[in-house]
């Protein structure tokens, strides 16, 4: 059942922030319980540790320089946010508590930053709302909580798709730390279901992080090699300049709102996210042009990937 993130909550602004500033606010406190059982296990193959790495630009100043004209825009003085704290002791209590706490501050956000990508292209984007326990391609798995919008060809097109863990059941340090097995398991769950959405974006949510990842391989090819790019948020991140949970979602729904830079593709095809092209304008001067978010600056971002191109001015 959809549920929509807006019209709950109690907080409210006196003043117009920007949308850096309402992604950058606390994330509610938590009091935890553990789960008595383990972490569910699914019969699927299992991932090569050779086929993970670290998605190491996905940081606060690549994505900074990537979307910080728009994080800049200010939106409305009113945020419908319960602050918490809230009791977590079920998978339930940690989604109705994204659903109360989380997802609101992203309504107004997402919907400036599809606008504002939408007018760059001469295009406009649907809607994105959120769901729960989403029935994905195949009929077998269900994503925690989905991102998703309605194109005209394609309804209930999944952007981002996702599960959730308890934070006793499992962490990312596991994948530093080359713990075999289990601890590779929920990575290799996520990017199932990446595949089964046909979406290259997807996070695990805990009680004490978010773990993003950007999938490739082959679509509904659940049995093929795929390979995962992984990034690990804080649940405690906050403050400006601080990658955080919130900042993290907004960056991977705007990544997916076009279906060329959405939709599963191989891993030769993948381009750094911080990548730019390069070109001269009508008046002769360098300008440089993100991939993905279409944003333009006169000066090369510190540490960007950048190739030539012939592109109108």
């Amino acid at each position: 059942m959809d549920q929509s993130t807006f019209g709950r909550g109690l907080v409210q602004n006196t003043q117009s922030p920007r949308i850096e500033d309402v992604l950058s606010r606390p994330n509610p406190r938590l009091s935890t319980t553990p789960p008595t059982s383990g972490m569910t296990r699914f019969n699927v193959p299992m991932l090569r540790w050779n086929n993970l790495s670290r998605w190491d630009d996905f940081n606060f100043q690549v994505l900074s320089d990537c979307f910080g004209d728009i994080l800049n825009k200010h939106i409305s003085p009113i945020n419908y946010v319960q602050p918490g704290p809230f009791e977590i002791k079920t998978l339930t209590d940690l989604k109705d508590m994204c659903t109360r706490s989380i997802l609101p501050r992203l309504d107004q956000p997402m919907a400036i930053g599809a606008a504002e990508l939408g007018s760059r292209l001469n295009q406009t984007f649907p809607r994105i709302y959120t769901g729960h326990d989403q029935l994905l391609a195949g009929g077998h798995r269900r994503s925690a909580l989905s991102f998703m919008a309605d194109y005209d060809n394609s309804h209930r097109t999944h952007l981002v798709v996702s599960c959730v863990l308890h934070g006793s059941q499992w962490n990312s340090e596991a994948l530093s730390n080359g713990v075999p097995a289990i601890a590779i398991e929920p990575i290799d769950r996520i990017a199932t279901y990446c595949l089964l959405a046909n979406t290259r974006y997807g996070f695990i949510l805990t009680t004490q992080e978010l773990v993003v990842v950007r999938v490739s391989g082959t679509a509904h090819k659940t049995n093929n090699s795929c390979q995962v790019e992984w990034q690990a948020i804080p649940w405690h991140a906050s403050g400006p300049n601080v990658l955080t949970i919130t900042l993290a979602l907004w960056c991977l729904v705007m990544m997916s709102l076009r279906d060329t830079y959405r939709s599963i593709c191989g891993p030769d095809q993948l381009l750094p996210l911080h990548r730019w092209w390069k070109y001269q304008n009508l008046e002769g001067m360098a300008v440089y042009h993100h991939h993905i978010s279409m944003r333009e600056v006169f000066s090369q971002p510190p540490g960007a990937s950048v190739e030539e191109r012939f592109l109108s001015g």
